[in-house]
């Protein structure tokens, strides 16, 4: 498979829009545009931001987890050694969503093993 080329994207929008926008297409993408710019214009990197620091740590704390549906196969490939197989069923959840989730189920997060 090739990178798509400049000359190759445009051919395809000749072959789309031969004939050009029409007046309302293009008031269409021009709004578009618009709305695009006044987002990234709101923008700003995180340097500049008014997140705390430990706020910011804790938006990166992850625990790694199986999806229910998926621990008896992950059981599985781990019991035969297909140790990269089983990791596929691994997910990384932000700590506060787990911690969540675990309250949401009536479930108390072990707090020794989250010290890290």
């Amino acid at each position: 498979m090739e990178p798509l080329k400049f000359e190759t994207a445009c051919s395809w929008i000749e072959a789309v829009y031969p004939e050009g926008l029409t007046e309302e297409q293009a008031e269409q993408m021009n709004d578009a545009q618009l709305l695009f710019r006044r987002v990234v214009e709101q923008l700003k990197p995180m340097l500049d931001s008014a997140v705390t620091r430990p706020t910011e740590e804790s938006l990166l704390d992850s625990v790694q987890v199986i999806p229910a549906e998926f621990e008896s196969q992950w059981h599985q490939y781990k019991r035969e050694g297909n140790h990269m197989e089983a990791k596929e069923f691994v997910v990384n959840v932000s700590l506060p969503a787990w911690r969540g989730a675990l309250r949401n189920a009536g479930i108390r997060a072990p707090r020794e093993s989250l010290a890290g």
